[in-house]
Order: structure tokens, then C-alpha cells, then sequence
């Protein structure tokens, strides 16, 4: 299975990258800062972007990851508002 992860540095977010690639899961990160990415793993993919930036994350998502899940982890309500 295909996973793409908005909020793959968080806490919630390491673990469901960590235990994707355990399962032998090919997951691709979508983060803001990629220094936050531990994992080194061939099944993993990190992009750099801001989640707010719409043109950006709708470009990450259409590099063949059209039939992937998507999680988004633990955003915060208020860093929402722009989709209101």
C-alpha cells in the first residue's frame, strides 16, 4: 500500500511512518521541515512543502500517489482557517 502522511514529524505522525515501513509500506512524507525525518528507508519519500499552500500540496499528491492513503496528523484548528 501506497501512504502519504501531512504531519509525518509529529509525534502521532513518526509512529504511522515507522510502522507503515515496518509492514513494508511505501509512504511519502509531507513535511515542513525534512530534518525531521529520522527514518531512512528506500519505501520512504520526503517532500518538502507547506500543508497551507494548496497549488503545493495538490503538486506533492499528484506525483503517482493518486491511489495512496492520505492522513493528515494532528494539525491544529487554529492553522486551519484559510479552508474556512
Amino acid at each position: 500500500m501506497k501512504l502519504f502522511v501531512i504531519g509525518a514529524t509529529g509525534r502521532t505522525g513518526r509512529e504511522i511512518v515507522q510502522q507503515a515501513l515496518a509492514k513494508g509500506h511505501h509512504v511519502t512524507a509531507f513535511v515542513r521541515s525534512p530534518d525531521g525525518i529520522a527514518s531512512k528507508d528506500e519505501r520512504l519519500t520526503v517532500i518538502k512543502g507547506n500543508v497551507m499552500d494548496e497549488n503545493e500540496l495538490f503538486r506533492a499528491m499528484s506525483r503517482g500517489f493518486r491511489r495512496s492513503s492520505v492522513w493528515l496528523v494532528a494539525m491544529r484548528r487554529s492553522s486551519m482557517i484559510p479552508f474556512a
